[in-house]
């Protein structure tokens, strides 16, 4: 864990996520999921009046708790997104960034996509009403994941069908293949499916370091590489990922080779 670069992170999210807040940061209450190590939960406990960090992963979260115990407004907890112990209408916001494509390998049980679905639905019931939902992730019709997949590192598995792709991949990891993520219309179908007309946009560079999110309206997109491209120690890969959305701009091709998508969703 890099806690400098996670606490950057942190202040790029806030300041894009207050612009969907009516009321003052301090009134609400969040649930970040997947937290991990917590450096994200802890920036978001400096600006939100309650946080409360949520994951699986016991050791990771060993080191998270003690380092949380000094600060008033944070709570880690071990809870999977699948099932939460939380009363529903809880949370004004949950975040799950670089979370939702790995739910799957929770529950082997279940198919990875009716994993995402569940994670959803249980957003939706702890969210109060007009409560957001934050989704970062990727776009498995980007053809730089073809050659890799983002998650499992291998070759065609994104985009191959999943009854190729599982065996294909418990072959050479030796390991479950659960990681899940689709393209621009899949993502669509999902959330309809749970919540009403999801705002999908193109993070600039990468979900993880939101310093300007763009809609489709290519002449919008421009402005914004642009901007971002003078960042300097911008990492050489998200220059190269930024100068692909350039041309797949001049080609109107963004809803197929976004490397990556900000999701936000309300609860009516």
């Amino acid at each position: 864990m890099n806690q400098d670069k996670d606490t950057f992170r942190g202040k790029l999210f806030v300041k894009f996520i207050k612009n969907y807040f009516k009321k003052p940061l301090k009134e609400l209450k969040v649930l970040d999921v997947g937290c991990k190590y917590g450096a994200f939960s802890f920036e978001l406990a400096k600006n939100f009046k309650e946080v409360i960090g949520i994951d699986v992963n016991k050791e990771a979260l060993k080191e998270t708790k003690a380092k949380a115990e000094n600060i008033k407004n944070l709570k880690i907890k071990e809870e999977s997104i699948l099932k939460t112990s939380f009363k529903s209408n809880s949370f004004d916001l949950i975040t799950m960034e670089g979370v939702l494509e790995w739910v799957g390998i929770t529950n082997p049980d279940l198919k990875a996509i009716e994993c995402q679905k569940k994670a959803l639905k249980e957003c939706k019931r702890i969210l109060k009403k007009d409560g957001i939902v934050y989704v970062g992730i990727e776009n498995r019709l980007c053809p730089y994941f073809w050659l890799q997949d983002p998650h499992g590192k291998l070759p065609l598995t994104v985009i191959l069908p999943r009854f190729l792709s599982k065996p294909l991949y418990k072959m050479i990891k030796k390991s479950y293949y659960g990681q899940n993520i689709l393209g621009y219309w899949g993502y669509k179908k999902l959330f309809n499916n749970i919540f009403n007309n999801p705002d999908i946009m193109i993070p600039l560079p990468h979900y993880k370091y939101l310093y300007e999110v763009s809609s489709f309206d290519n002449n919008e997109l421009r402005k914004k590489i642009k901007k971002v491209s003078k960042i300097k120690n911008l990492r050489k890969t998200y220059r190269w990922a930024l100068n692909g959305l350039k041309i797949s701009s001049y080609l109107k091709l963004t809803k197929l080779f976004s490397p990556n998508f900000a999701i936000i969703t309300r609860k009516k």
